[in-house]
C-alpha cells in the first residue's frame, strides 16, 4: 500500500493526509484517498512550485477524515470520500491559492482565515463551488 502511495503522491507521507482514523484504515490495508485525488494533489503542489501542508498546526483533520471526525461546524462529505484536502502554502495568501486550485480543475474550492479547501467534488454540473469562510475578509 505504501508503494502504491509513493508512486501517486512522493511529496506527501500518509500522516499528511490523513486523519489518526484514515491512518488506523490505511495501517490495515485500506485505500482511503482516492487515486485520482492523489494524483491531482501531487500536480498541484509541483504547480505550485512551493511545499505545502495539508494536516498544519492544531488540527489533524484537514485530509481524510472518518465520519465522526467533524472540524468545526462541518463534516466535510468530500473529506470523507477521500476527494479533498484543506492546504496551507506558507507565504502564500489563501486567495492566491483558490485562484490557482481553479485554474488547475479542483471542483470546489473555500478560502478560510489560514488554509484553502480544495477537491474534487463530482462533475454533476459544469461548474466550480467556491466560498468565502474567513472570520474577518481581507
Amino acid at each position: 500500500m505504501y508503494q502504491e502511495w509513493k508512486k501517486l503522491a512522493p511529496s506527501f507521507e500518509p500522516p499528511e493526509l490523513l486523519s489518526p482514523k484514515g491512518m488506523s484504515y490505511f495501517d490495515r490495508g485500506h485505500a482511503v484517498i482516492t487515486p485520482s485525488f492523489m494524483l491531482h494533489l501531487q500536480g498541484f503542489r509541483n504547480h505550485m512550485a512551493s511545499p505545502f501542508f495539508v494536516n498544519h498546526g492544531e488540527s489533524k483533520l484537514r485530509g481524510y477524515r472518518g465520519a465522526y471526525e467533524a472540524i468545526g461546524v462541518s463534516f466535510g462529505p468530500y473529506h470523507m470520500m477521500g476527494v479533498a484536502a484543506d492546504v496551507t502554502v506558507p507565504n502564500v495568501d489563501v486567495e492566491v491559492v483558490a485562484k490557482e486550485a481553479k485554474k488547475f480543475g479542483f471542483r470546489g474550492i473555500g478560502i478560510y482565515d489560514t488554509f484553502t479547501h480544495i477537491d474534487l467534488r463530482p462533475r454533476l454540473v459544469d461548474k466550480v463551488f467556491e466560498w468565502d469562510n474567513r472570520t474577518q475578509n481581507a
